[in-house]
């Protein structure tokens, strides 16, 4: 027979193993996917935002972008029977993917500045430089006749 001491010690030992083998994830040292579209937003909280920049890093496997030194995320979001999806375009404003931006684009963002220091973006959109926009009009540019009559008003 067992003595009642030796019998809760195994039974301790038992239930132990059997919370350590059986934990949820939260129990363990890996962190779930951190998923970088906002499913919610509190827009009283946010300041609108819109500027150009470059591109300074295009993280592919986070979905996201950094530009003036601000992390750029998307937006899926449903309230009040509306939603409010991130505008992905191009240079001709046609439908894009994030994936499709690299490190030294020009960008356009509109959203909402959160007080965490992302932006939610409403509309990232790829740009060309006003000196590139210069290079590629096909249109001449003629310099402006100068009218060389003088009006004399005294006489």
């Amino acid at each position: 027979m067992i003595p009642v001491h030796s019998f809760r010690q195994f039974f301790l030992i038992g239930i132990t193993m059997v919370l350590f083998l059986c934990a949820p994830s939260g129990f363990t040292s890996e962190q779930p996917k951190e998923s970088h579209i906002l499913r919610e937003k509190d827009f009283d909280i946010c300041d609108p935002v819109r500027f150009q920049a470059v591109v300074m890093d295009a993280n592919q496997e986070k979905g996201t972008l950094t530009v003036a030194e601000k992390e750029i995320r998307l937006m899926d979001i449903s309230s009040g029977g509306s939603r409010r999806v991130t505008a992905v375009l191009d240079i001709e404003g046609k439908p894009s993917q994030i994936a499709d931006f690299n490190k030294g684009d020009l960008v356009l963002i509109e959203g909402f500045a959160h007080p965490m220091g992302y932006v939610a973006a409403s509309k990232i959109q790829k740009i060309q430089a006003i000196t590139e926009r210069q290079k590629t009009k096909q249109d001449p540019v003629w310099p402006a006749k100068k009218n060389y009559r003088q009006s004399n008003p005294h006489n």
